[in-house]
């Protein structure tokens, strides 16, 4: 596959493929059949296979899952394993907007499998699995497909493999970043799912007491703690602005009313209600200047159309 220019340098824009960040060219876009989008698929230009791959989604659905499994079923050489798996990325992502129960199926099984063989490392780190990074396809791979399996994490069979994952000693010892957190946040979103807390405002309750349990354990938090703490958190920034506006409202309405120990200090509800309302503040604050951000990009596409190529 074409990935790097003459010196080992990636091609223009290959990290934002990497991450799934690009629009499809429109040569494959206006593909509205199989047949036509089978050259594509069989390019040697990891750029346009790619984006084929995402169109095969589009356009057969769930009947490109068969397909698309395909890209899994021979085993990774040794060679391979210390190049980034653009193609297989972008497989996962496609199956996880696929959204059936076939395509879930198949991510799960993909998981077991990169789970159950763990990294594959040259013969000199052979067993130690904290240069688990030197294989590409693991470390990117079994998080992004704990990302796409997010969505079904009230589905049993996905909640138990998760909360194996994030028990294990794998992840206290050496997989802590996105696997450990992704495998808590599908743990975290499963338990509140069973709890019968499905409401946003609900939620974001649920998680501001969830995080402010672990602080209140003391400090220095525990390195599982602190990645459970960050699960939480990062399920919190998904809820709406409107909810949590709402939430500091309440909360700041709240810390005014609630009476002062008898010798005029804060009691620890004002405490808590303090840190609850800053996680809030704060997390408002990175959304708003997220969106300052897509929208200062947008303006300079419109006045450069240029740049978007």
């Amino acid at each position: 596959m074409v990935n790097v220019y003459a010196g080992g340098m990636h091609r223009p824009g290959f990290f934002k493929w990497l991450r799934g960040d690009f629009e499809i060219p429109d040569e494959i876009k206006k593909v509205t059949s199989l047949l036509e989008l089978q050259t594509f698929l069989e390019s040697k230009d990891s750029f346009i296979k790619v984006a084929a791959i995402r169109r095969l989604g589009e356009i057969e659905g769930a009947k490109a899952v068969g397909i698309l499994s395909g890209y899994f079923t021979k085993e990774i050489p040794l060679s391979d394993v210390g190049t980034y798996p653009l193609i297989k990325l972008e497989v996962v992502r496609t199956l996880g907007r696929i959204d059936t129960e076939q395509s879930r199926t198949v991510l799960l099984e993909l998981l077991k499998r990169y789970w159950e063989k763990g990294p594959i490392l040259p013969k000199k780190r052979k067993g130690e699995k904290r240069y688990f990074r030197m294989d590409q396809h693991f470390s990117y791979i079994v998080p992004e497909l704990l990302s796409v399996l997010y969505k079904w994490s009230l589905d049993e069979a996905v909640f138990k493999m998760a909360k194996s994952i994030a028990l294990s000693d794998d992840v206290k010892n050496y997989y802590k970043g996105h696997i450990g957190h992704g495998a808590w946040k599908i743990c975290i979103k499963g338990e509140m799912k069973r709890k019968g807390i499905v409401k946003e405002k609900d939620s974001a309750k649920y998680l501001l007491d969830y995080i402010e349990d672990i602080i209140k354990k003391g400090k220095p938090p525990s390195e599982l703690d602190l990645l459970k703490e960050n699960a939480a958190g990062a399920i919190l920034k998904r809820q709406s602005e409107a909810v949590l506006s709402s939430l500091v409202s309440e909360f700041e309405d709240q810390y005014t009313k609630v009476p002062r120990a008898s010798n005029g200090s804060l009691t620890e509800r004002h405490n808590t209600l303090r840190r609850k309302t800053k996680i809030l503040k704060n997390i408002l604050r990175e959304k708003k200047e997220k969106q300052e951000k897509e929208n200062k990009k947008v303006e300079t596409q419109e006045e450069n159309p240029a740049s978007q190529k």
